[in-house]
């Protein structure tokens, strides 16, 4: 089964999900997501990466803190992390290529490749810290205790490793023993990464063709599901992580998580089967009743959050698509002669009602409590586009560093509004009957889990 697409390429040179959030949802769904699975996000593709950070520190060990290459910014890790890269785009091929697809940098580093020229700063991502497999995954080695906050490899992190070396046949690699065939990989990974330091680039001819064929059988994260690797020692060593450190301890008063994350890891595997992002929804709805109390919460703050997000989501994304429809711009009785409004606005009147009962929601939460300010006396489809328009104005013009254009813009004076071409939209939102549950507008990382549970063979 091929993994859910991943875009790797995906890589602005300033960005943070509120940055593409038009109704300003993105940071409260931030927070809730935290507080059930903070050591994850979104963008955690294949659970070997971490395998591959616990290497990679192995390998930065032979220069101290703060040394960075000849381009003044790239430590020996961050090398490292280019000539593992450079393996999975040389050695990938077909299923195993697609799969490797959600890891950052690798089209970035495809494209240098091709193009004859070294991977560096100019050539791989512009925020590397961030979108590389290194940044992405750092808040999980963090939060399990694989690194610490300087990079440097803790317990949990050389017990991995251990694991690793003794099911890979390179004993010896984690304590650099000479002769050994590990130490003899190590060796070689730090010799590749000292030529990198000094030349402050990676070129494919600096990187020994056995060598990165080497890189590629030892870390290739398809790698976990060959049949001798099943329920091997770092397949083991994974697990655990996964199943006791995808959730952080003490974040936002809430008490230890790990009964949490320990429920949900249970709940996956007994499900059997990866979930899709619109899946997500039903899944934790269905586990509420008997989730451990602190996690049970989470749930029905989410499930409240979510109920007045949606209807707010779809009427901004009506009209992003409605203009799109039309040769006119559009205004505010267009939305109140349209079939769907009547159906978001009893969605809203239901959402709204729901997070009034949910008192730690609007307490804890300050853009909750602005949202039911300016949305809970919406009483007409009218007032809920001017309510929609008003509040995309105010999320875009405060949001940093100093203000973002809105997508809807009006005409003049007039009442009437245009949607900048990039933000049109093809499709119109689904017509969802308001009594009955909806999609989640965010993904609370359940597909997270469910591409590492997969990749540890614990589900299909």
């Amino acid at each position: 089964m091929l993994l859910p697409p991943l875009a790797s390429e995906f890589d602005p040179a300033e960005s943070d999900e509120t940055s593409i959030d038009p109704l300003g949802l993105a940071t409260t769904y931030e927070r809730l997501a935290d507080q059930m699975l903070g050591n994850v996000t979104v963008r955690m593709s294949r659970i070997r990466l971490v395998t591959a950070i616990g290497v990679g520190a192995v390998v930065a060990e032979a220069w101290g803190d703060g040394v960075v290459a000849n381009d003044g910014v790239s430590a020996p890790d961050m090398i490292f992390e280019w000539l593992t890269i450079m393996a999975f785009v040389r050695h990938g091929r077909g299923e195993v290529q697609d799969h490797l697809r959600g890891v950052g940098g690798m089209q970035k580093v495809e494209r240098s490749l091709r193009a004859g020229r070294p991977v560096s700063t100019t050539t791989y991502l512009k925020t590397p810290r961030v979108f590389g497999f290194g940044g992405v995954f750092r808040r999980f080695a963090e939060g399990s205790g694989v690194l610490d906050r300087d990079g440097r490899l803790e317990d949990v992190g050389r017990s991995l490793v251990r694991a690793w070396e003794r099911d890979q046949g390179l004993s010896g690699f984690l304590d650099g023993t000479p002769g050994s065939k590990g130490g003899e990989f190590l060796e070689a990974l730090r010799k590749t990464v000292g030529t990198g330091m000094s030349k402050g680039f990676v070129a494919a001819s600096h990187v020994p063709s056995k060598l990165s064929e080497q890189i590629f059988a030892h870390l290739n994260p398809d790698g976990l599901m060959d049949r001798h690797l099943r329920n091997g020692n770092e397949q083991r060593v994974l697990r655990e992580l996964v199943r006791s450190g995808a959730a952080s301890t003490n974040r936002r008063g809430r008490p230890d998580q790990r009964e949490c994350s320990e429920f949900l890891f249970d709940c996956i595997k007994t499900h059997g089967r990866q979930l899709s992002q619109p899946e997500e929804a039903d899944f934790l709805r269905a586990r509420s009743s008997t989730a451990p109390i602190a996690l049970r919460e989470v749930l029905d703050e989410i499930d409240a959050y979510e109920s007045l997000c949606r209807p707010l989501r779809d009427t901004i994304d009506w009209i992003r698509w409605s203009m799109g429809t039309r040769a006119t711009p559009l205004e505010r009785t267009d939305f109140v002669h349209a079939t769907q409004s009547a159906g978001y606005l009893a969605a809203l009147h239901t959402g709204v009602l729901r997070v009034q009962s949910t008192e730690r929601l609007y307490t804890q939460h300050p853009d909750v409590k602005t949202l039911l300010e300016r949305f809970g006396e919406v009483h007409s489809a009218g007032d809920l586009f001017d309510a929609v328009i008003d509040h995309h104005h105010i999320v875009q013009r405060e949001k940093p560093p100093s203000g973002k254009r809105p997508w809807v813009d009006p005409v003049g004076k007039s009442g009437r509004y245009l949607v900048r071409p990039s933000y049109v939209l093809d499709e119109a939102p689904p017509v969802r009957p308001h009594t009955a549950p909806a999609p989640y507008v965010h993904e609370y990382r359940i597909r997270t889990l469910t591409r590492f549970l997969r990749d540890l063979g614990e589900i299909e």
